[in-house]
């Protein structure tokens, strides 16, 4: 790709920004990143066919900088012993005004996920999911970016995290692919709430997975009056690729439902109403606390904020919804 608009003479030499478009995005053991795009910065002597690289910059599905460098002293190549894509680079941009203006815009778009296995919910799960009954969604979720944002000056902070949204074929269960900046994850979940089904793989190639074998719910879940208590205990398998044992855990969480506001006040693209719940997690000696929005028009409960307890000190803000 040609960046056109950072075109521009120096003496002999044109400059420019170019980028290569991986095809997919892979998680570098090796680096720790994803790299989605490699943008790099370039001076030609278009008489001569000559070339230098001023800059190289590794560009991450969030469009930071992931890695680079910027040579002090960049050295002086022929264009006839560049790569195919560089000599194919180089070549454009010697070209008249009036062709480049002519190149088709380029257009940006989201990269393939890995290719994930099919999920096996079991019967028993999926029918305590089907016996709460909430109303269907009216409309659909199919993407959502949430940012983290430290509460607390010494809190840790992950920048950001894609979700996209579809619907388990198996299952007919909401499934997410997750995707952060060193970590993916695949699963399938009860409007987003519980995780039914579930694989994690790092960028160090360690891969975790959890299956949900069994749910009960309690408390009035299909119209969530203000004040009251909603509760579900789960027991599931929690598996690793580099440990043979599967280890279980049952745990139960209680969550209170407090106002009803407007989903607007979440994020402005976001339509209905929504009821704010206060949730616990009785598992652990220190038990975390969260807050939970269920949308009801998305038929989606939404983790944005935990309290100061919580295993992260950070709150999450939504960039964009689709």
């Amino acid at each position: 790709m040609l960046d056109r608009q950072s075109i521009k003479k120096q003496g002999s030499e044109t400059l420019f920004w170019g980028a290569y478009d991986n095809n997919e995005v892979q998680m570098n053991a090796v680096r720790g990143f994803s790299p989605s795009q490699v943008r790099e910065h370039y001076a030609v002597d278009c008489s001569k066919q000559t070339f230098r690289r001023l800059a190289s910059y590794d560009v991450d599905i969030f469009n930071s900088v992931a890695d680079g460098e910027t040579p002090e002293n960049p050295v002086t190549k022929i264009v006839a012993e560049a790569n195919d894509d560089n000599k194919l680079l180089f070549k454009t941009v010697c070209m008249s005004t009036e062709q480049l203006s002519e190149l088709p815009v380029y257009s940006p778009r989201s990269k393939p996920l890995d290719v994930r296995a099919q999920n096996r919910i079991d019967a028993s799960v999926l029918s305590a999911v089907n016996t709460i009954n909430l109303q269907p969604a009216t409309k659909k979720l199919t993407y959502l970016a949430l940012s983290e944002e430290p509460t607390s000056r010494d809190a840790s902070s992950v920048p950001y995290e894609e979700l996209y949204f579809t619907s388990d074929l198996a299952s007919g269960q909401l499934a997410v692919d997750l995707r952060g900046e060193v970590y993916q994850i695949h699963k399938v979940t009860w409007r987003g709430l519980i995780n039914l089904d579930s694989k994690i793989t790092t960028f160090q190639g360690k891969v975790g997975t959890y299956k949900l074998n069994s749910l009960s719910f309690s408390g009035d879940w299909q119209l969530m009056p203000i004040g009251s208590l909603l509760s579900y205990t789960a027991q599931g398998e929690i598996g690793r690729s580099d440990q043979h044992l599967k280890v279980g855990r049952v745990f139960t969480v209680e969550c209170t439902v407090g106002r009803e506001l407007n989903a607007s006040e979440l994020n402005a693209n976001l339509s209905g109403t929504a009821k704010e719940l206060g949730c616990i997690t009785k598992f652990e000696k220190s038990s975390p606390t969260y807050k939970v929005y269920y949308l009801a028009e998305y038929g989606y409960f939404l983790y944005l904020a935990g309290d100061g307890n919580a295993y992260s000190n950070n709150e999450l803000r939504i960039l964009s919804v689709h």
